[in-house]
């Protein structure tokens, strides 16, 4: 599976991927670019599909506005949507790189402020970015979207989940697999093990 990179270098999440918003809006800060951040390929790959000279913001029809579409390959898109007017840098059939600046963050087509829309289709479903896309050195991570959405900073060392387990696993009393889906006080799915402390 290919790895993506977030398209901007400040992350900061307004909305998260949900069954109603099939991607993430991304945030700008004053210290790091402003709104006139530029937007980043994720990854390499080939433009799909532009659209740039949209000058307006939508108030009810539901449209991307100036965006970029990236195929990748393996049958793996993205989409940065949004776009300041005018300030697309690709055109179709080019050949992009991780990182190539894209555009400029903006606030075109069905949009309430300054920011990019970011989806990642697979097989043409678009999917959670957040178990594509992963950080760079580089990214800023804004220390609210870290907590809610759990996402370490480069510098961050993950836990080991051995020694997790292990300490856990000192102060077990009683393990029980489920062998059917049921309702046991909590519901249980089949095959799914409690620890009982």
């Amino acid at each position: 599976m290919i790895k993506l990179y977030f398209p901007c270098k400040y992350v900061s999440f307004t909305r998260g991927y949900s069954s109603s918003h099939k991607g993430l809006d991304m945030a700008w800060n004053s210290k790091y670019g402003g709104p006139n951040h530029n937007i980043l390929a994720p990854a390499d790959g080939i433009v799909k599909k532009v659209l740039k000279d949209y000058n307006k913001t939508d108030k009810t029809n539901k449209t991307y506005g100036n965006y970029v579409i990236i195929d990748h390959g393996n049958n793996i898109e993205t989409v940065v949507a949004h776009l300041k007017y005018n300030t697309v840098r690709v055109k179709k059939g080019d050949k992009v790189k991780k990182g190539q600046v894209l555009g400029v963050m903006g606030n075109t087509g069905y949009s309430k402020g300054t920011h990019c829309h970011y989806e990642v289709k697979i097989n043409n479903k678009k999917v959670d970015p957040l178990k594509y896309t992963y950080l760079e050195k580089e990214n800023i991570l804004n220390d609210a979207t870290s907590k809610e959405y759990k996402i370490l900073k480069v510098t961050e060392e993950p836990k080991k989940e051995e020694k997790i387990e292990e300490k856990i696993l000192e102060k077990v009393k009683f393990e029980y697999i489920c062998p059917k889906t049921g309702i046991y006080k909590i519901k249980l799915l089949e095959n799914e093990k409690i620890l009982i402390i």
